[in-house]
């Protein structure tokens, strides 16, 4: 019995999250705004949708507001992925740190 509840709780444990597909309507329309050189308004159409967009975007978003010293679109997309993926990759959690970081320099 208590190798069953130990497997049980092993697979548990190890089981990554799944998450719905990245929206791509959501994407292209961000990546329009950014094309367009507007970062407040593509982050505000990213933080009013409860659906995820690809890893990279979060990416390129974070650089995005450490460049140009947007600390409150930079809050706004870090709120979003951990709302939308409570475990988040490490080099997301990292970007995140490091533009809260470049922010203020």
């Amino acid at each position: 019995m208590a190798g069953n509840a130990a497997t049980v709780l092993k697979h548990l444990l190890h089981k990554s999250p799944t998450l719905p597909p990245p929206n791509k309507t959501l994407t292209n329309t961000i990546l329009t705004h950014l094309e367009a050189n507007r970062l407040r308004e593509a982050v505000s159409v990213l933080f009013a949708s409860p659906d995820p967009v690809p890893h990279s975007l979060y990416a390129q978003l974070f650089n995005l507001c450490s460049s140009q010293h947007a600390i409150v679109e930079g809050r706004k997309v870090e709120s979003h992925l951990v709302t939308i993926c409570p475990t988040p990759p490490t080099f997301l959690l990292n970007r995140a740190v490091l533009g809260n970081m470049r922010v203020f320099e």
